[in-house]
């Protein structure tokens, strides 16, 4: 289901990422295609417990989000990085981080994140890309160079993540202890 609170005006309202805060505070974010103007718009909701809300709209390629109780939210995409709070997208832009990240996991949106993602490549060799926010800069974290694709993230603390992705038919896993990352094992189905 698509959340009611992205306007109805446009023809469709693909939803590209959600996070909760709380059970009462989640943003989603997606693009949709305005017929009146012909053009790709962003768009964006946030749950209130009851039902969704429309948002402010968020910077152009919003692509994934992570919402952190007390501290916000931050989504990344193609380039760029943003952050929530008080009811708005801080724009302009924080400053952007190099590599067209796909999925990002805070443990405090303000200063404590891991956005993970490709840094080029073609369909089936993506170098897999991951950055650190310290709250006010992007820092490139060194990959294995046989990591590719990634496309997802998740962090239960600032020095334990784990990214998943793929690339072609090739399956990816890596985790992150606080200094560096390694490869994980992927079950061959």
């Amino acid at each position: 289901m698509i959340p009611t609170g992205i306007s109805s005006d446009y023809l469709y309202s693909p939803v590209t990422a959600v996070s909760c805060a709380h059970p009462w505070f989640c943003v989603v974010t997606g693009t949709a295609y305005d017929p009146n103007s012909g053009l790709n718009v962003n768009d964006s909701a946030v749950w209130n417990g009851r039902d969704w809300r429309p948002a402010a709209d968020p910077p152009e390629g919003a692509y994934a989000l992570s919402c952190v109780p007390g501290s916000g939210c931050l989504a990344v995409g193609p380039g760029m990085a943003t952050r929530w709070g008080k009811g708005d997208w801080y724009t302009p832009p924080i400053q952007s981080p190099a590599g067209s990240l796909t999925a990002i996991s805070c443990t405090n949106a303000a200063s404590r994140c891991m956005a993970v993602g490709t840094n080029g490549g073609t369909w089936f060799e993506q170098p897999a890309f991951a950055e650190r926010w310290n709250g006010r800069t992007w820092k490139v974290t060194a990959m294995p160079p046989t990591a590719i694709g990634l496309q997802g993230a998740s962090c239960p603390r600032p020095d334990r993540c784990i990214a998943v992705g793929t690339a072609g038919n090739l399956a990816t896993a890596v985790a992150w202890n606080g200094k560096a990352w390694r490869l994980l094992a992927v079950p061959d189905r």
